[in-house]
């Protein structure tokens, strides 16, 4: 409930073990952030919470046993969901979950990517197995998880097709997927080319997305759908068994990946 968001002055967190306090230059705000606000509160968060997935900033202290940053490193985090805590002036972070920004990347860019970038990535390589000749959909090409994921699968040699509104559509394009179709003039799952595809990854949450699509023939039977916006898909991804994997999908925190 927003009614109950209060701005607070606390004490500077104490350094702990393992952890980095981060003195924060700027948080990223992602959709997931909302749900704390929701009226069905996540089990996972103890209220009163920060919120603030995605953050830049720069190192202020570390702990005993942190070894991969120093003070004065500039960094960038998608912290675990269960903690949070970027909507702050200073951030007490595990150091697992911190990467150096590199020199040419700004603040604001850094702290924007880690969580949608996170998402697109693991979407298209650990989930949709995405390689070359694969074809994908992306339902929202013109979102940050949809743009990301274009790029990613492109650079993979897969064959891609997204969606845009006609306002969206030239911001769409400039990923490189092979086809933009304006969903504001063509239903997207009327195509006649739409056909067979190997993984549908949904970034909208338009109606009765996969009933669509396989209705059509959009989705080869045995094919993947992974929706990155609708829960009510389920977790299980094994819960359709006329598809290898269906289900939501939330990315996991990697340094690797970010």
């Amino acid at each position: 409930d927003l009614s109950e968001v209060k701005l607070q002055t606390l004490p500077k967190p104490e350094v702990k073990p393992g952890h980095a306090l981060v003195k924060v230059k700027v948080a990223g705000s992602n959709p997931i952030d909302r749900l704390i606000f929701a009226p069905a509160q996540p089990p996972w968060w103890n209220y009163p919470v920060t919120p603030g997935l995605d953050l830049s900033g720069v190192v202020e202290a570390v702990g005993d046993d942190v070894t991969n940053v120093k003070v004065g490193d500039e960094v960038f985090a998608f912290s675990y969901i269960t903690k949070a805590g970027a909507f702050a002036e200073y951030a007490l972070l595990e150091a697992s979950v911190l990467s150096k920004k590199p020199k040419g990347v700004s603040f604001e860019v850094a702290a924007a990517f880690p969580c949608v970038g996170s998402t697109g990535y693991q979407a298209v390589t650990d989930i949709g197995q995405v390689t070359q000749g694969t074809k994908l959909l992306v339902l929202g090409g013109s979102t940050a998880v949809g743009g990301i994921a274009i790029q990613v699968a492109k650079l993979r040699g897969a064959y891609v097709v997204t969606t845009a509104s006609t306002r969206a559509y030239s911001f769409a394009q400039q990923f490189g997927a092979d086809r933009v179709i304006d969903y504001t003039q063509t239903k997207w799952e009327e195509d006649a080319d739409l056909k067979d595809f190997d993984v549908l990854l949904d970034c909208t949450r338009e109606p009765e997305t996969l009933a669509r699509a396989l209705s059509n023939g959009v989705l080869k039977a045995g094919g993947k759908f992974i929706t990155v916006t609708d829960h009510s898909y389920g977790f299980n991804p094994n819960s359709r068994p006329n598809l290898s994997w269906a289900a939501f999908y939330g990315a996991r925190q990697s340094t690797s990946n970010q």
